[in-house]
């Protein structure tokens, strides 16, 4: 759950139909009981406890409280990639050593622990 937004705060919105340049700063403009609405979009509206675009189809927008939180999300995006590339649909191994391996492990390990520990 996301903290409740305030009227007049500044936010990031992403428009998913724009492939580059997508993110803008859009401002609150009024926060009720389960919706809030921006000054840019006076159409749709987004629920408080997700942020998420009130909408029965697939969603064209996505809030960040901050810049860097849509930064943070494409980081780990491509980084993702890049380590899948790495293994690719047979699992190339032959690229990384047994030390690397084993970290790699260790990490992962370390991952689901905190996940379980969070539930």
């Amino acid at each position: 759950m996301k903290r409740k937004p305030k009227v007049g705060e500044k936010i990031f919105l992403r428009d998913l139909y724009v492939r580059t340049g997508g993110l803008r700063e859009v401002t609150v403009s009024k926060v009720g009981r389960s919706y809030f609405t921006l000054e840019e979009l006076t159409r749709e509206r987004f629920h408080i406890d997700t942020w998420k675009q009130d909408t029965e189809r697939a969603p064209r927008f996505i809030l960040y409280g901050r810049e860097q939180d849509y930064l943070d999300k494409v980081e780990a995006q491509e980084t993702y990639r890049r380590i899948s590339a790495t293994f690719g649909i047979y699992g190339r191994v032959k690229l990384l050593t047994l030390d690397q391996l084993r970290r790699i492990e260790q990490i992962v390990n370390e991952s689901k622990e905190q996940e379980t520990s969070t539930e």
